[in-house]
């Protein structure tokens, strides 16, 4: 896919599928911007969302219903020492099928060294606005699932609802999510139990309200970063584990909450990162980190 690391893309209206990563030069994080028309064989370069000397990461993205596409990433600053001075989570916009970006808005921001803000996820929902999911740190040994709701394309922002985490410490983060039989399925990262395994809420109303918090998978060692596709009716989750070693590998699990199965491993120790697309009804693109950007179309049986 390109050089760099935390690999997202979404499909267009045209059939392409637009991806984007973070890449590094000389000391500048870039928002990097790719397209395919092979369905994920092969990819160029469109243009970049933004770079800077700042910790600039975690991009996702989407097309929007008039056509526009929106990028949303971590924008953090540091002092001359390294340690985080703002975060900040960004959204910029392209008219031009991300070729050219603007700035749309800053979805959360503060300046509190300890409540970070990380990883945001986007997604249209049924009536047609703009969602967005983000993890909010309370403290080092809290985080919680954020989601707010944008009806302007991203310029502003709905107040903020904490859909996993609340009355619990523990750091859930790390969200995808998926349609699944009627209801809308998140899942996330949680050291609730101890180590770091993956857990799923559930909404029944397009992300209106969220409950039924539930296991969906416990490693050995820990699983992590999951996200989470419907292929053809089915939820496939991709998420990254050290059970195979002391390096982390990316699986696959194939199920619905509560009856997950078919695990599968997707990529080679020392790879981290995953993103999945859905292809058509049958297969799916993973996209993770193994010293680059690397995809793996991966059919289900």
């Amino acid at each position: 896919m390109a050089h760099g690391t935390y690999p997202r893309a979404t499909r267009l209206q045209d059939g392409s599928i637009l991806g984007v990563h973070t890449a590094f030069q000389g000391g500048t994080n870039i928002i990097a911007v790719v397209r395919s028309t092979d369905n994920g064989l092969t990819w160029s370069p469109v243009g970049e969302v933004t770079r800077g000397v700042g910790d600039i990461d975690n991009p996702f993205i989407v097309q929007l219903p008039n056509g526009k596409i929106v990028c949303a990433f971590r924008n953090h600053s540091r002092d001359s020492g390294g340690r985080y001075t703002w975060f900040r989570i960004t959204a910029c916009g392209s008219d031009n099928g991300g070729a050219d970006w603007r700035y749309l808005s800053t979805v959360e921001e503060n300046g509190n060294p300890v409540t970070g803000l990380w990883e945001p996820f986007l997604r249209i929902a049924r009536d047609g606005s703009l969602q967005i999911y983000y993890s909010r740190e309370l403290s080092g040994s809290d985080q919680d699932s954020i989601q707010r709701v944008s009806r302007d394309g991203g310029v502003t922002w709905s107040a903020d609802k904490t859909i996993s985490g609340a009355g619990i410490v523990a750091r859930d983060g790390m969200l995808g999510l998926a349609p699944f039989e009627g209801k809308l399925i998140a899942v996330f990262e949680t050291n609730q139990d101890g180590p770091m395994s993956i857990k799923s809420v559930e909404s029944p109303d397009d992300g209106a309200t969220w409950g039924n918090r539930q296991p969906v998978y416990s490693a050995k060692g820990i699983a992590a970063a999951p996200q989470v596709t419907n292929c053809g009716g089915k939820l496939v989750v991709t998420f990254q584990t050290d059970e195979e070693g002391l390096d982390t590998s990316i699986v696959m699990l194939v199920g619905r909450p509560g009856a997950w199965s078919k695990k599968m491993l997707v990529s080679p120790k020392k790879s981290s990162w995953a993103g999945i697309l859905t292809l058509d009804e049958s297969s799916v693109l993973v996209m993770f980190d193994n010293g680059g950007c690397k995809t793996r179309r991966i059919t289900l049986r």
